[in-house]
């Protein structure tokens, strides 16, 4: 089996002259200095101008898969999730990892995902855990999520951090308004 390491930290980026605060702008992707394997990143823009990156990766064995980093508006989230079947899920190669600030909950992503793709994905994060401070400060509620592509992938391990009680710590640690997240998954 091969082995990778999902580290998602959804970091959302200020310009120079801009305080890193709740309403910062951009979204990043980071891949481990220890990934042996070949990959590259695409990025894919919607049509209301947004975009979200597709990073098709190939280990060392030779196994294929992609990862879809996407942040989905708030406002518009089920018209951008429709989006992924044409521009992601019928254009790359799968199998599939889909990650990012989704702004839903599960039960909602569990409804799009069953509305808008034909591929069977699970949910890699068991239980609601909050990954997302709102203006007061408080965990509220989980909106970011790591999905996989059902028969192809095991969750060996996930780390939500929960070492992170506040609004202000969690900008202080990461700069962003959302806790960590890594998943160990195996490439079956």
């Amino acid at each position: 089996m091969s082995e990778i390491i999902c580290a998602i930290l959804f970091m959302f980026l200020a310009s120079k002259s801009e305080p890193v605060n709740a309403h910062s702008a951009g979204a990043m992707t980071l891949m481990s200095k220890t990934w042996a394997g070949k990959y590259d990143i695409v990025p894919v823009s919607f049509d209301n101008g947004k975009k979200c990156q597709v990073i098709n990766c190939e280990t060392n064995d030779g196994k294929r898969f992609s990862i879809v980093n996407v942040h989905l508006d708030y406002n518009v989230k089920g018209k951008q999730f429709a989006q992924l079947e044409e521009l992601v899920f019928r254009q790359f190669a799968g199998p599939f990892i889909v990650l990012g600030d989704m702004n839903a909950t599960r039960h909602e992503m569990e409804k799009m995902f069953k509305k808008h793709t034909t591929i069977k994905f699970v949910n890699a994060i068991q239980g609601d855990p909050s990954t997302y401070f709102s203006e007061d400060g408080r965990g509220t509620r989980q909106c970011d999520h790591i999905w996989i592509e059902e028969g192809y992938f095991q969750v060996k391990n996930v780390d939500v951090s929960t070492k992170i009680n506040d609004l202000e710590e969690c900008l202080k640690q990461f700069g962003s308004d959302h806790i960590p997240i890594e998943v160990l998954i195996n490439i079956v």
